[in-house]
């Protein structure tokens, strides 16, 4: 998600997600060129928005000097993105036979992927932060996937990240070193949202008597955790994407800090390290926020008090 808004954007790319049936969808793999954005990595078709254009003449364009192929329909615009000085505007186009064959003028190949296959990919950022937007319309067109598309997307992804599930909002690492890519996270991000689980977590600790914790924090939507303490020695917060704010309750006033992940902003906080032993009250504030909770351990659920609160 980038914060900067898209009325800054001038220029605009169009890019078409092609889906089967099945739900599968369509991707190009880009060329070995190291003069393109993602060399190598897997994206939509479309591209840039010629002057004069409108997006749908655009996309078709597009369709036909990558494929050779012309669409008969081509949906509502279903979503929005952004990648540096571009806005992207995605559009959906059904074709209800995968045996299709494509002239392809564009990129090393082209194929179809069931959405669990999209873990082991090396994914263009456009489709691994926006899986919850391109799910929600596939699986609204198709509900009988959906359920059977989560339980396998869970275990692939557990087996890719090499965690193991204490219940629906709580994963372990399995290992003592463990390595998340930026992709990662937002796959785990897409996991949570699909099961609609408000506030979840991967622990990069074994259990909860590891001395440190290390705890990427998923919220799928505006939430609040608080207020609450620990007789702790130490906590820091660490913003990964979104907007966050955290309160310390004080006697005779609060402290408020607002984490942000905007880059645009040379001012935005990006940690903050507080006394563990102070109630806060922790809020995310976007449309969705991920961040890093590192505190020492061990740790017991007793250890955390709770403040009465009306707000």
């Amino acid at each position: 998600m980038n914060l900067s808004t898209l009325n800054n954007i001038q220029l605009r790319a169009v890019k078409a997600l092609i889906y089967s049936a099945n739900s599968k969808i369509l991707l190009q793999k880009r060329d070995n060129n190291k003069n393109i954005p993602y060399p190598l990595h897997w994206n939509f078709f479309g591209g840039e928005v010629e002057q004069g254009e409108n997006l749908i003449d655009a996309l078709k364009r597009e369709l036909y000097e990558e494929l050779e192929y012309s669409p008969d329909k081509i949906g509502r615009e279903i979503f929005q993105s952004s990648y540096k000085s571009y806005s992207l505007h995605f559009f959906p186009i059904l074709i209800k036979d995968e045996k299709i064959e494509f002239i392809l003028h564009e990129g090393i190949e082209y194929r179809w992927f069931n959405f669990h296959e999209l873990i082991s990919l090396d994914l263009v950022p456009a489709i691994y932060e926006n899986l919850f937007s391109i799910s929600s319309y596939l699986y609204g067109m198709n509900h009988k996937f959906k359920e059977i598309n989560e339980i396998i997307y869970e275990k692939k992804l557990m087996e890719h990240l090499s965690i193991s599930k204490k219940n629906d909002r709580v994963y372990y690492a399995n290992n003592d070193f463990t390595n998340i890519k930026t992709k990662d996270v937002y796959l785990f991000l897409f996991l949570s949202q699909l099961k609609n689980i408000p506030v979840s977590r991967i622990c990069l600790h074994n259990n909860d008597n590891s001395q440190l914790h290390e705890m990427y924090m998923f919220h799928t939507l505006p939430f609040k955790v608080g207020p609450l303490k620990q007789n702790k020695e130490s906590i820091s917060y660490h913003i990964f994407d979104g907007l966050l704010e955290i309160q310390v309750k004080k006697e005779n006033s609060d402290k408020t800090v607002i984490l942000s992940s905007d880059r645009e902003n040379s001012d935005a906080f990006r940690s903050y390290r507080l006394k563990p032993n102070e109630f806060r009250l922790v809020k995310s504030k976007s449309k969705y926020c991920i961040f890093l909770e590192i505190n020492n351990g061990p740790f017991k659920d007793a250890d955390t008090i709770w403040f009465e609160t009306t707000d």
